[in-house]
């Protein structure tokens, strides 16, 4: 796949398309392994594949019209859903074997009695999965590995306007889907919105799946992903644990019936054996029943059903807990806003891009300030320190900034001087990054940046923690881009320092 941040700046019909390939080769990878039996991440490799594909065909019909139709959508859906029973039984089956060691030994024959039955449902959905990859993903992967490689453009002549970008359109998709977590996670209202809880996490995969292709080259998008995770993880050990919840209790309930079966039957066995001659015995002098020999009892799968349950309820309670103190309720506002961050990221007009030679760059234009602009002092700031380690050749910087959307971190390497610079950034961990810092104790700044937009470009100004000092910057498109001030900065502005060594932050570092 091409690399992410060159696939933000193709066409979103040929963007959408290298995606969608992309998960279809993984999806009919998996698919080879599925018949060995010692692979047991082929079903959970092909399901998840499936699911991104479907995911972003559902994200983008517009841009993939011409190349997947209804039928093909139809024939995903029941892959899908025919990967299901697999997929549950499976999740049990782990389940049930974490929680083998810590079971009493009463419980222990119902534990292997619900195994048996699990095994037993995983080998019929497996046979059931085999039919259906053996014709439905079969013509529907033919067809979509002809249609998806190929795509319509239609170009005006005289049209000046630049063509659109995939990052423009993923924007506009992460914030519907960012909207509809809102809206989902803000219908769990208690332990009993189970339905709720679910769509929660299904909401959480469809924004994972649309940033996770991109993320490397989006600010904030890995952590977001990460958090996504966790959250999808959370969710879908709540529902399993409702699955599992409900599937002991239909055992219960079917072992119960067979049991009521095999008496009744052997009731009639044993009337058809009397002799219809032999008189009735009067009610009070007929023979107790028999007792259940201690064998059978100790054989008895219901204490173990039983036993199972409460530990699934008791897990769920408990997890319940732990969501509804970082998810439910409201507590998702930060997260959610960090996603807006992301969104805003990618909406951002790429500053230079990737040059004649393929290196990413920075242009910029610099201004000191004789002060703060009060409308700068109206928005709120994102502490950020910056740090660089010692080199010669190669000079690399370390950034935390720090922001309503929470912490982000940064590795950056900068080369040249003026309007445009090459520029090499990457976001990177906490630990990273904490293990560094140390390193940079020479060479360090701490300022407040104030973000304001200003139509399609946003000024960036720095009030510096540490010196009387306010700058503002400006990413712009080409260097040859000369952006008048607006009316709110214009009074401030003392002239342009774009080219003065001592106004880069590595200069203003070593000064301090």
């Amino acid at each position: 796949m091409l690399a992410p941040d060159i696939l933000l700046e193709r066409h979103p019909k040929e963007a959408v398309r290298v995606v969608a390939l992309d998960f279809l080769a993984q999806a009919c990878a998996a698919r080879d392994r599925l018949g060995d039996p010692s692979d047991t991440e082929a079903l959970h490799d092909f399901r998840v594949a499936i699911r991104r594909l479907r995911s972003t065909i559902r994200a983008f019909p517009r841009e993939l019209a011409e190349s997947v139709r209804g039928k093909a959508r139809r024939r995903l859906r029941r892959v899908a859903r025919a990967t299901n029973g697999g997929r549950d039984a499976e999740v049990q089956l782990e389940w049930l074997e974490t929680q083998r060691p810590s079971l009493y030994s009463r419980h222990r024959p119902g534990a292997a009695w619900f195994r048996d039955r699990l095994r037993e449902q995983k080998l019929r959905s497996d046979e059931s999965l085999r039919d259906e990859v053996a014709t439905d993903f079969e013509k529907v992967s033919a067809r979509l590995q002809r249609a998806l490689p190929c795509y319509e453009l239609t170009h005006r002549v005289g049209d000046a306007a630049a063509p659109p970008r995939f990052a423009d359109a993923l924007a506009t998709r992460v914030r519907a889907a960012a909207t509809e977590l809102s809206l989902r996670l803000a219908e769990v209202t208690g332990p009993a919105a189970a339905d709720a809880a679910h769509e929660a996490r299904i909401a959480a995969k469809r924004v994972r799946y649309l940033l996770e292709p991109v993320a490397p080259a989006v600010d904030g998008a890995r952590d977001a992903v990460r958090r996504l995770k966790a959250l999808q993880d959370a969710l879908g050990e709540l529902h399993d644990l409702d699955v599992v919840g409900e599937e002991l209790a239909i055992a219960l309930g079917d072992f119960q019936r067979q049991q009521q079966t095999a008496e009744a039957a052997s009731m009639d066995a044993a009337s058809a054996e009397a002799s219809p001659a032999e008189p009735a015995e009067p009610e009070n002098e007929r023979p107790h029943p028999t007792p259940i020999p201690k064998a059978a009892l100790e054989r008895d799968p219901r204490p173990g059903l039983a036993g199972l349950a409460r530990r699934a309820r008791t897990r769920r309670e408990a997890l319940f807990v732990e969501l509804s103190s970082t998810w439910f309720a409201g507590a998702a506002a930060p997260f959610l806003a960090a996603l807006e961050h992301v969104a805003q990221a990618l909406a951002a007009p790429r500053a230079g891009g990737a040059g004649d030679d393929g290196v990413p760059r920075e242009i910029e234009r610099k201004y000191l300030l004789s002060a703060l602009p009060p409308r700068a002092r109206d928005v709120p700031p994102a502490e950020i320190e910056q740090g660089w380690l010692p080199g010669e050749q190669l000079v690399e910087r370390l950034r935390r900034t720090r922001d309503g959307a929470g912490e982000r971190f940064h590795r950056t390497v900068k080369m040249g001087r003026g309007v445009s610079r090459v520029e090499l950034d990457e976001e990177t961990t906490a630990d990273l990054w904490r293990a560094l810092w140390p390193h940079t104790e020479p060479r360090r700044i701490a300022k407040r940046r104030h973000p304001v937009p200003d139509g399609a470009l946003t000024w960036e100004i720095d009030e510096f923690l540490d010196r009387p000092l306010v700058l503002a910057e400006i990413e712009l498109p080409s260097p040859d881009a000369t952006p008048p001030f607006p009316e709110w900065l214009a009074p401030y502005v003392v002239r342009e320092v774009t080219d003065e060594p001592g106004y880069t932050n590595y200069e203003l570092a070593a000064s301090r």
